[in-house]
C-alpha cells in the first residue's frame, strides 16, 4: 500500500462527514450503514437550515477511508444521494459553520436589546 493519500499528508482522520441526508435520519440507521466499514465510536447528527448531516467517528483511519470510498455519491438511506468526505479540520465545513454563526450574531444584535 502506498502512503500518498488523496487528501494530502495530514494528521490521520477517523472522523467522516456525511451530508445530504433525510432530515428524519436516526443514529441507528447511520450506524447500520456505516458500521459495515468498521467499528464506530460515535455518531453525531446535525441539522442546518438546508441540510441534515452527520459526523461518524471510526476507531481507525483505514475504516474511515473505506466508508468514504464506499458511501460517497450513493443512496443508502433512500433519501437521495449523499456526500461523504473526511471531516478534517482542513475541510470547508469549519468555515461554513463560522459563517452561520456570524449571520446569527448579526440577526440577534439588530436592535433587540430590550428582550421583550
Amino acid at each position: 500500500e502506498q502512503h500518498s493519500d488523496d487528501y494530502g499528508a495530514g494528521d490521520p482522520y477517523t472522523n467522516v462527514w456525511i451530508g445530504g441526508l433525510p432530515n428524519d435520519i436516526t443514529e441507528l440507521e447511520i450506524e447500520r450503514v456505516a458500521s459495515k466499514y468498521g467499528p464506530i465510536q460515535k455518531v453525531t447528527i446535525k441539522h442546518s437550515q438546508c441540510d441534515t448531516y452527520v459526523f461518524v467517528n471510526y476507531t481507525q483511519q483505514s475504516h474511515a477511508k473505506e466508508a468514504i470510498r464506499g458511501l460517497d455519491q450513493t443512496d443508502p438511506f433512500a433519501g437521495g444521494v449523499i456526500k461523504v468526505a473526511p471531516a478534517s479540520k482542513k475541510s470547508g465545513t469549519k468555515e461554513d459553520q463560522t459563517d452561520e454563526y456570524r449571520s446569527f450574531g448579526n440577526a440577534k444584535s439588530a436592535g433587540r436589546e430590550n428582550g421583550g
